[in-house]
């Protein structure tokens, strides 16, 4: 009886919003996506075949004594985000994103401008704003859309910096990537976006409208990070089609896989 109390609530949320166009054309995408998933079977075949391993793999052969000395750093945050959950709704707890990467790369690399897409409660943003505060150095840009079926949802996302107190250096828009990322690289003018992140709508047109808006902020020296490119083959053709290095890894404990695009990897010819 309570699932199917939930179920009624989602559907009725879901249905109070219909009538905002914001709303409709989200709902619409993650529809499409869900329907394409149908037809992409061999994206995760090739994810799987071309990974290089698991992201410890990756970094320890990137920086193996950098990364061991980050693990404290990891750990803590690791046990505050834990302590944070239970004021979350269970639905919402769950993070996808390879946090200890991000982490990792904001460390090493010190990017000054980072855009996410994709940020639910926070783990990813959490991670990323722990690396420029103890960098004391860069910019997070975020955007994101309400939870679907989740009443009050706004007040969810990007839960865990704000409990964690990460509010310096951090931009975030709730009304969706067509809306928020305008604004974003309005803010930015021409200074050009560093490290990317794509976590938020899932299909394959969502993913190139997206490149297509923050083409003009990225230059040979931007980072891409796509999470779940076993959906489809978007990241294969991006980097195809741009002449990329990359490397694919697998996700810690999960069927998962992330891609990695830039020209900062031709340091690691040997990974590549």
């Amino acid at each position: 009886m309570p699932n199917n109390t939930s179920k009624i609530i989602t559907v009725l949320n879901i249905l109070k919003n219909l009538n905002k166009i914001k709303f409709i054309k989200i709902v619409y995408n993650k529809v499409l996506f869900k329907v394409s998933q149908i037809f992409q079977k061999n994206s995760k075949k090739w994810a799987k075949e071309v990974s290089i391993g698991s992201t410890t793999e990756l970094l320890n052969i990137i920086d193996k004594r950098y990364f061991k000395e980050l693990k404290e750093e990891i750990k803590t945050l690791e046990q505050q985000i834990e302590n944070i959950l239970p004021k979350v709704p269970k639905i919402l707890r769950l993070g996808s994103a390879d946090c200890i990467l991000l982490y990792f790369y904001i460390r090493k690399f010190r990017p000054k401008i980072i855009l996410e897409t994709g940020v639910s409660i926070g783990h990813s943003s959490s991670y990323i704003l722990k690396g420029i505060s103890k960098n004391s150095y860069g910019n997070l840009f975020s955007s994101d859309f309400k939870f679907l079926g989740v009443k009050n949802s706004e007040q969810y996302i990007g839960f865990l910096p704000k409990e964690l107190n990460y509010h310096k250096n951090w931009n975030l828009l709730i009304d969706g990537d067509e809306y928020n990322i305008p604004r974003i690289l309005k803010k930015l003018g021409s200074e050009k976006i560093n490290l990317f992140h794509y976590d938020s709508d899932k299909s394959y047109r969502g993913k190139q409208k997206t490149l297509n808006l923050i083409s003009n902020n990225t230059d040979n020296n931007t980072t891409y990070i796509f999470d779940d490119i076993q959906d489809d083959f978007f990241f294969y053709d991006f980097v195809k089609k741009n002449k990329f290095k990359y490397i694919v890894i697998q996700a810690e404990y999960r069927d998962k896989f992330v891609g990695i695009a830039g020209n900062f990897l031709e340091k690691f010819d040997n990974v590549c």
